[in-house]
């Protein structure tokens, strides 16, 4: 799947001050760009740096630990942060978490990239069933082709389309976890499956890892370590696994369909 790189960071001086600018998806592929801007940024010791996310269209787990690091070093070193909010596309990570609580955050209007639902009615397919299966590299692009592909599969679905938020955050970061926790060769590969049905949406990551313990204890607000990334599952699927072998370690869940949605399917 052909692929172009949309994300940037710029950052700029202001008077007494810094502002990053930042656009595209912000995930574990560019989070290592955007601490580059903010090293930038710092090095002119600003007394405030503003984080413009206005043109960021999708932040996972990986995006939301950088923030709250970045927030605690602003606290330790003593100049002060901003965050410009992300679309609304963008703050799902924030807000199941309450981060959005604990983060600096201003509003600067209309985000741009904010994905309008129109009320016109979708015709139901006949056959609302579809399949994708693929073997996706494990690099740190991996998280990406999978958001990619999950959209252009189910971004006209008249059924499974209206969850197409909570679904491209949770593939993303079931896939991120893959080709990070394993340590993966650089010739393995993370197999992804999607299934749609009339009643639900079902997504499956497997790896050659060996897998991970998802902990007991409730993660301390304003954690700035791993953990988010289960936790947006744990909260923001309907169910969801683990399935080990020998091997090989695979991470599923579902997501079922709105019920008005199912009920105008089958009437």
């Amino acid at each position: 799947m052909k692929q172009t790189d949309a994300f940037a960071a710029t950052a700029e001086g202001t008077d007494g001050g810094a502002r990053i600018l930042v656009e595209g998806d912000v995930d574990i592929a560019t989070v290592p760009r955007l601490q580059r801007a903010l090293e930038r940024a710092l090095e002119s010791t600003p007394k405030h740096v503003l984080i413009d996310l206005a043109g960021v269209g999708f932040v996972d787990s990986s995006g939301l630990r950088f923030l709250l690091r970045a927030n605690q070093q602003a606290q330790r070193s003593g100049w002060s942060l901003t965050i410009v909010r992300p679309a609304e596309s963008a703050m799902k990570a924030f807000e199941l978490t309450g981060a959005d609580k604990w983060l600096p955050f201003a509003s600067s209007g209309s985000a741009p990239g904010d994905d309008a639902q129109t009320g016109e009615d979708h015709e139901v397919m006949a056959q609302a069933e579809r399949m994708l299966r693929l073997h996706i590299r494990g690099s740190m692009d991996a998280p990406r082709t999978a958001r990619l592909a999950t959209r252009e599969l189910v971004s006209d679905h008249p059924l499974a389309a209206g969850q197409l938020d909570s679904l491209t955050l949770l593939v993303s970061e079931v896939v991120t976890n893959a080709v990070t926790h394993p340590q993966l060769a650089d010739d393995s590969d993370v197999e992804f499956a999607v299934t749609v049905t009339p009643e639900l949406t079902r997504v499956l990551v497997s790896d050659a890892g060996a897998g991970f313990a998802w902990p007991a204890e409730s993660l301390p607000q304003g954690r700035v370590d791993g953990g988010y990334g289960i936790l947006l599952l744990d909260s923001q699927s309907s169910r969801w696994g683990v399935q080990r072998v020998p091997g090989r370690f695979t991470v599923w869940f579902e997501l079922d369909h709105e019920p008005d949605r199912v009920a105008a399917a089958v009437t």
